[in-house]
This record gives C-alpha cells, structure tokens and sequence, in this order.
C-alpha cells in the first residue's frame, strides 16, 4: 500500500482558544486513518471524517494555553502508513480583552489626551500671535 501524503492543510492558522474544522488534502489516505500534531498533547483532533482517498476532514480543538507557530501533522492510516507534513497549521495568539467593563480611561488614555490638550493650547497661543493688530 502507498504511504500517505499531505499536500495541503486549510485554513493555514488558527487563533488560540478556538475549536476549527480543518480540511487535509493528498493521497493515499485510508478510513479510519488517524490524524495527529506535533508537538504532542497540544492541538486536540477531535474528530477525523475520511471523505476519500485525497481528502480528509478535522475537528480540531486549539487551547488558548497552545504556543503561537507552526504545528505538523501526522496522518497514520489503519495499514500503519504514516505520511507528514512539518508546517500545517499556524497558530496564532488570540486577542485578549483589556477590559475589565469600565468605560473609564485608563492611564496610557489619560496621558494621551493630556498631549492633545497641551498641543491644542500651542497651537491656539502661536496663532493668537499671528493675528495683525488692528488699531
């Protein structure tokens, strides 16, 4: 029997803490094949649906406690062929909520709209000096 080979991987990045469906293409690839990512114990393959013998379809669980970069994958079909590719799928950091709820300004916006001030008031002496003097 041939051994699998992976040709593609969609999409090619996923954010953390987020649970996609991962679609793998090639050859060679059997029911029942089983599909993996390396580093180990990381990126979770919940659920692999053969489509046929060029297609494969993952349910893929990324925890937000996974590394940002790349992830391989393993497909090891029930005949124990295995075939990989090293860079299928891109993680990437997810964006986190700075937030607490409160709509009040914290330090950096504060100081922000000091400068805003601050330049607003320039500009205002600068052209009150510009004006010509009627007399």
């Amino acid at each position: 029997m041939p051994l699998p080979v992976i040709s593609a991987v969609t999409p090619a990045s996923a954010w953390q803490g987020t649970e996609v469906t991962v679609q793998v293409y090639g050859s060679s690839f059997q029911e029942g094949a089983i599909a993996t990512f390396t580093p180990d114990n990381v990126l979770e393959v919940l659920e692999t649906t053969f489509v046929s013998e060029g297609q494969l379809t993952l349910r893929v669980n990324i925890p937000s406690r996974a590394l940002t970069g790349p992830y391989g994958l393993t497909i090891t079909n029930p005949d124990t062929g295995k075939g990989s590719i090293e860079r299928s799928v891109f993680v990437m950091q997810s964006e986190k909520k700075t937030s607490d709820g409160c709509s009040a300004a914290g330090p950096e916006t504060a100081a922000g709209t000091g400068r805003v001030w601050i330049f607003l008031g320039l500009l205002l002496l600068v052209l009150r000096r510009r004006r010509p003097v009627r007399g």
